[in-house]
């Protein structure tokens, strides 16, 4: 192994001769990398040996700790005493050691399976025990109390609400008005789905008006009754649809009443009642 030159002062010391102890160095002041310190130094006399390995121009120092000899197994040497890292723990756990090599710390759990109680309260019971539990609810049927719908205007509820007796909300006798001007632009008005299942009243006093039937109504088997209020002329057209009826497409006049029948999901709809041509 060759030795390092260091320079000191501006003068240059050989350290060709080495230190008193030859592996430190390899016979010189340092090894020149730690793969020449693997190669020179023996496995049997690695156990705690400290070389020296010039790293940038100073002397680092590397040791083979006793439980590790392997190549892989230099590391630098750093003083450990315990005073590096602190460990604390909380309640339930102890530690023990210093965090030296020779006396690591050891963390361990003091007060294992710990006791859990689960209690339930009104008709949740808990059975079981740790780390196993069963949380059970014993009441799963409805009897109606917890919810309460009421009838309003136009709206009726049957049954109880229990999972035998359900709610059902039903319409009762849903009704619209169409009065002129306001829902008439330019005289007609044209209805959509929104008239579905309803009877229609005709607030058009003395004016002339035009009901259009839409292709675009998408109810199927859309129906509407019409009650003419006003002594205008009402009169039913059709756009995109074909609209048949067996005395005309006028109704009769104050207080005569129509139904509009749409065939299925077709273009054709039915003018049934009192109409004329």
């Amino acid at each position: 192994m060759a030795g390092f030159d260091l320079q000191i002062d501006g003068k240059l010391k050989s350290v060709t001769l080495g230190n008193a102890d030859w592996y430190y160095g390899g016979g010189a002041e340092a090894w020149l990398s730690t793969g020449d310190a693997i190669a020179g130094v023996p496995t049997v006399l690695r156990a705690g040996k400290t070389v020296g390995v010039v790293q940038e121009g100073i002397i680092v120092e590397y040791i083979w700790h006793p439980s590790d000899t392997t190549d892989t197994g230099l590391v630098l040497k750093t003083p450990v005493d315990g005073s590096e890292t602190k460990v604390t723990v909380g309640t339930g756990l102890d530690i023990i050691g210093n965090g030296t090599v020779s006396t690591p710390f050891v963390i361990s759990n003091t007060t294992p399976d710990q006791t859990v109680s689960l209690t339930g309260t009104g008709a949740t019971v808990v059975s079981g025990t740790y780390p196993n539990f069963i949380i059970n609810s014993t009441n799963t049927i409805a009897d109606g109390s917890e919810t309460r719908i009421v009838s309003s205007f136009q709206t009726g509820v049957n049954g109880t609400g229990a999972i035998s007796n359900p709610y059902t909300i039903r319409l009762e006798n849903p009704q619209k008005q169409i009065t002129y001007p306001a829902d008439f632009g330019s005289g007609v008005c044209s209805i959509g789905d929104d008239v579905h299942d309803h009877i229609v009243f005709i607030d058009n006093g003395a004016n002339d008006v035009t009901i259009n039937v839409r292709s675009i109504l998408s109810t199927f088997a859309f129906v509407a009754g019409f009650i003419q209020e006003g002594t205008g002329t009402v009169t039913f057209v059709g756009s995109g649809v074909t609209l048949l009826s067996a005395n005309g497409l006028k109704m009769k006049g104050q207080y005569s009443q129509v139904l509009l029948e749409r065939k299925f999901n077709t273009n054709i709809y039915y003018l049934l009642g009192n109409t004329k041509i």
